[in-house]
């Protein structure tokens, strides 16, 4: 569910006035081919089940959140690109984690 998220990354792109299609056929190609091998992979990714926010983080957790709230209303588009990149971050480090490895 996630990861198909990632593949609508190229519509949020143009959606959000950053990029158009016809400047890169063959990169939103590789782009969606690249999605299709995470959906198929045993990448093991970072739960937000587990996570626990520190006292001295809560004041920026609500900031933040009010950003998000803000942004869904005036940049819905832009916001869902920068929640793809971060998700994008996250899965590398779970790349780096997995030493490069996809599948077990």
């Amino acid at each position: 569910m996630r990861v198909s998220l990632l593949a609508l990354l190229p519509v949020f792109l143009v959606l959000s006035e950053t990029t158009r299609y016809s400047d890169a056929p063959l990169l939103v190609g590789l782009w969606v081919a690249f999605v299709g091998l995470l959906m198929i992979s045993t990448l093991k990714t970072l739960s937000p089940k587990g996570l626990r926010v520190p006292r001295k983080l809560i004041a920026v957790m609500i900031f933040a959140m009010v950003i998000v709230i803000g942004m869904v209303f005036t940049r819905p588009w832009t916001l869902l690109v920068v929640i793809d990149l971060a998700y994008l971050a996250i899965l590398s480090r779970s790349l780096v984690q997995a030493r490069g490895r996809f599948f077990n």
